[in-house]
């Protein structure tokens, strides 16, 4: 029986479809094709031309940073509706916020002041007009910004809608100048060299929320990477600094006794200063923060947090807080698929305080000598103890967390990316 071979018809759905697949490997072929001769250097193409083989791990760090979605999940987990304030947050948004904020604080401050339940009904219900929060309703309770932690958790959301609002600007400039370079190329450049460039109108640029974790065009990549103030370098994991930092991860966890599980180091940026040198620290510290606040901290470095009328807000002061522990700075960050970032401080010099007790007046009430204060904290090791006299003594280890007020005595320089474990152990 022979076997009967259908003819495809040439239809014209079936030509273009031929004629598509055609156009992807002349594409595949241009990729590898070097730039002409005839192609000018200018200022405005530099990013571009200095593209030989990007980094998969930078593509993702970028990815990651530049992920508006991810940036709007972080807010709306912590009680924020920000679709319907998107198009309204700015500076003077924010201090209209912080000024609602001032008012609540004043009231929590004097202790004088009558009927104070109906003053933080009515102050309460003027700031969420403001800022839409997802509440349950179970109880009044949720609606009412009545104390300090309720004012630091608003404060923790207009800093996240400051940063969100940097970074959404930013992705939408940096699409909107390859818009207008797609139109130039298009207008001024033949087609051989525009798809030379990896620059065709077929590759117009998205937001990166929406591109695939790890493809994103060169040209946002590198544009992203040059919008923050760092030189990032990848660490290889057989690196003694890849290692170095590995060991300062594990420090407090099962391995050393202590009831944590272990965190994995999946990628360790170097930060480098685009106008100094790398520098060494004997001490090494970790700081956490969520994912939107990356941006801004790349591009502008550190800042103290917001700073309201009423001096009791923070149990510190408003500081920056950095730690030995790893796991005492990653209850800042919100992971996502047990994934989180913290950044690697280094400080050579800090002048710091032991305190004991909270002391909201700081660093005014601090004496000049220091710019800092620590508070130590004991941890209980695990399958670890002493038999003396049919007593059980268990032994402790020990880490610390310090509040500097000196932005100068600490610096950035490394970012780690971490994986979580489902499950951390408990004391």
């Amino acid at each position: 029986m022979k076997k009967v071979i259908k003819k495809i018809k040439n239809t014209p759905a079936h030509r273009k479809k031929l004629i598509k697949k055609r156009v992807k490997r002349n594409n595949v072929k241009d990729k590898k094709i070097s730039l002409k001769e005839g192609l000018m250097k200018t200022k405005e193409d530099k990013v571009i031309l200095n593209i030989s083989n990007p980094d998969k791990s930078l593509k993702s760090l970028v990815r990651d940073i530049f992920n508006l979605r991810e940036a709007r999940r972080q807010i709306n987990f912590l009680g924020v509706d920000v679709k319907n304030i998107s198009r309204h947050i700015g500076n003077h948004f924010i201090e209209k916020c912080a000024k609602k904020l001032n008012k609540i604080g004043k009231i929590i401050d004097n202790k004088k002041i009558e009927h104070k339940s109906g003053k933080y009904f009515n102050l309460s219900k003027e700031y969420n007009e403001l800022i839409p929060h997802n509440f349950t309703f179970r109880t009044i309770d949720e609606f009412l910004i009545n104390n300090k932690e309720k004012i630091k958790k608003e404060i923790r959301l207009l800093e996240l809608l400051k940063s969100y609002n940097e970074l959404r600007r930013k992705d939408y400039y940096i699409r909107s100048l390859n818009r207008s370079k797609e139109e130039d190329i298009k207008d001024n450049i033949s087609i051989a060299q525009n798809e030379s460039l990896n620059m065709s109108m077929n590759n117009i640029e998205k937001s990166v929320e929406g591109e695939n974790h790890v493809n994103i065009s060169d040209f946002y990549y590198e544009k992203a990477l040059y919008e923050t103030n760092y030189i990032f370098e990848v660490m290889k994991r057989e690196s003694e600094e890849f290692q170095k930092i590995k060991k300062f991860l594990y420090r407090y966890s099962t391995e050393n006794l202590c009831p944590y599980k272990k965190l994995e180091l999946l990628e360790l940026y170097k930060l480098r200063d685009r106008d100094s040198n790398f520098k060494e620290y004997e001490y090494l510290f970790w700081l956490g923060c969520e994912t939107p606040h990356l941006y801004s901290i790349l591009r502008h470095g550190l800042r103290f947090p917001m700073k309201l009328e009423s001096s009791k807000i923070y149990n510190y002061g408003p500081g920056i807080m950095i730690s030995h522990n790893p796991y005492a700075q990653l209850q800042y960050c919100i992971a996502r698929n047990n994934i989180a970032y913290l950044f690697i401080v280094g400080n050579n010099g800090l002048k710091s305080k032991k305190v004991h007790m909270v002391h909201p007046n700081y660093p005014e009430k601090l004496k000049k000598d220091y710019d800092s204060v620590y508070i130590e904290h004991k941890i209980k090791l695990i399958e670890s103890f002493i038999d003396d006299n049919s007593k059980k003594e268990y032994k402790y280890d020990s880490y610390c967390d310090y509040i500097v007020y000196n932005l100068d005595k600490i610096k950035l320089v490394y970012l780690a990316k971490i994986e979580i474990p489902s499950i951390l152990i408990k004391d």
